[in-house]
């Protein structure tokens, strides 16, 4: 079940996520994830941010486009944006770093 909040995929399923991620356009995606609302839930809101950058590192992978994530940055800078969403996502991000 997605809540799309915002226009961002937020499903349980990671496949769910990627799947919808590709179908949006990349502009439509990179304004989603940069406006990730958060519910308040800080353990919950973190785990839909590690959920929406595994689906986002394998969409940029299937892609061949890592510039998608500097575009999510900027966006969430331009915007002011900066929610436990995107702490989940940015850790998540450094994880697979560290372990590539």
């Amino acid at each position: 079940m997605a809540n799309k909040a915002a226009g961002l995929p937020i499903q349980q399923d990671p496949k769910l996520m990627i799947q919808e991620i590709t179908q949006n356009t990349v502009r439509e995606t990179i304004a989603n994830m940069a406006a990730a609302p958060a519910t308040g839930d800080y353990a919950d809101d973190c785990a839909t941010g590690r959920r929406l950058a595994d689906a986002l590192c394998q969409a940029m992978n299937e892609q061949q486009f890592p510039g998608t994530l500097g575009a999510v940055i900027r966006e969430m800078v331009t915007g002011g944006t900066f929610t436990s969403v995107h702490v989940g996502l940015f850790n998540r991000i450094a994880e697979r770093a560290m372990i590539a």
